[in-house]
């Protein structure tokens, strides 16, 4: 029988490190919104099937009903309503419990749930503290790399789709002279082709361009401003405004080292760092890979870190485990797959509470939307069962 021993730690760490995009609060609202619109155009829909399965049960005829249009509108509708619910409520909603309760465990000061970590930075000295603003950095994000390739990837096949949308252009130009005085058909669809192929290849070129300078943007890191009230950063990895947290505000900073998978079937280690106040965080990453200036950055904005706000560097490697066996217990995933050891019930205490009406919102969701269409597939599936029977 397979195990489990919880959700990968590096999910919990790409939370924190999306954490602050504009582009998933925006998608939250949007979908949010849609929703309850959703909903009342679902019960439009039903409506509508439900009318055209009594208007056949009262004919005996169940062939304008399978024939219908009802089915393209209603799978249409049903579909976008478990998206938007999706992206709405559940996962981005579970991403943000997950951050929040890591902040929250830091922030409490619980050493038996949040110890402090073995080795805690060192205060800088008077004579290592900046006399002024500070730039600090290049800092890494947890797919900093992954996007940058992502990025170069798409910027050299981009001219290449271009250099064919050309070709395709010049052969649908040789096909014959366009006749200006009595077009047919065809040649107005190649003349249509023709423009659409010539503005799809600078438009190829354009968007290689800013993929290219998008991957260099990335590739800089993040840049962190210091100075004796606090930091203030300007994330161009996200395209996130300018954020800033004071040093008297920060009220957690914390630190989880974890094992991620690599595509050669190995193991990598990786470390985030996290300072947290009440309404924003800066998460980094270190890992294997990361070269000696970022792990001098690094180090010294730890230091910093430890001596303008005095906070103890805590460790949750340990946390984020339970945290994970304890979002699979109170996500119900335990049922289908055992869990290796049961979770600490001090975490199941904490997580269960926030995760639950989550849970409870998408059985609801799956029962509005899930039952009215199998009653409905099963009523007319039935009548037209009996409609082939033969009459007696």
């Amino acid at each position: 029988m397979s195990t489990q021993t919880g959700q990968r730690p590096s999910m919990l760490a790409g939370w924190l490190d999306r954490a602050d995009r504009p582009r998933n609060r925006l998608i939250r609202m949007l979908a949010r919104i849609a929703t309850p619109l959703l909903l009342i155009a679902f019960a439009v829909v039903n409506a509508q099937a439900y009318a055209t399965l009594i208007a056949a049960g009262r004919s005996g005829d169940w062939s304008p009903f399978w024939g219908a249009s009802w089915g393209r509108s209603y799978l249409g509708v049903f579909i976008a309503l478990i998206i938007a619910f999706v992206y709405g409520w559940y996962p981005d909603s579970v991403g943000r419990i997950g951050v929040d309760a890591l902040h929250q465990l830091a922030a409490t000061g619980d050493d038996t749930l949040a110890p402090p970590a073995s080795v805690q930075p060192d205060s800088l000295s008077d004579a290592e503290m900046p006399t002024g603003p500070e730039q600090i950095g290049p800092l890494r994000g947890l797919f900093d790399r992954m996007r940058v390739y992502m990025y170069r990837y798409i910027a050299v096949v981009l001219p290449v789709l271009a250099t064919f949308y050309l070709g395709l252009a010049a052969l649908t130009a040789s096909l014959g002279p366009f006749d200006f005085h009595q077009p047919d058909i065809s040649q107005i669809i190649l003349a249509g082709l023709d423009v659409l192929l010539l503005l799809l290849a600078p438009a190829a070129i354009a968007l290689a361009v800013m993929c290219w300078r998008r991957a260099n943007r990335i590739r800089g890191g993040l840049m962190v401003s210091a100075d004796r009230d606090g930091i203030s950063w300007r994330d161009t990895r996200w395209n996130t405004g300018e954020r800033r947290i004071v040093w008297a505000e920060a009220d957690a900073f914390f630190t989880m080292k974890y094992h991620a998978d690599t595509l050669a079937g190995g193991v990598r280690w990786r470390r985030v760092y996290v300072l947290a106040a009440p309404d924003v965080l800066l998460s980094w990453h270190l890992e294997l890979l990361s070269s000696s200036a970022d792990v001098r950055e690094s180090e010294r904005f730890t230091r910093l870190i430890a001596t303008r706000t005095r906070l103890p560097l805590r460790d949750l490697s340990e946390a984020v485990e339970e945290l994970s066996l304890a979002y699979n217990r109170a996500a119900g995933l335990s049922r289908r797959r055992p869990l290796d050891r049961d979770p600490d019930p001090r975490w199941v205490a904490l997580f269960a509470p926030a995760l639950a009406p989550f849970n409870r919102g998408l059985l609801i969701l799956l029962g509005i939307c899930a039952v009215p269409l199998v009653f409905l597939l099963l009523a007319g599936g039935l009548g037209w069962f009996m409609q082939q029977l033969p009459p007696h």
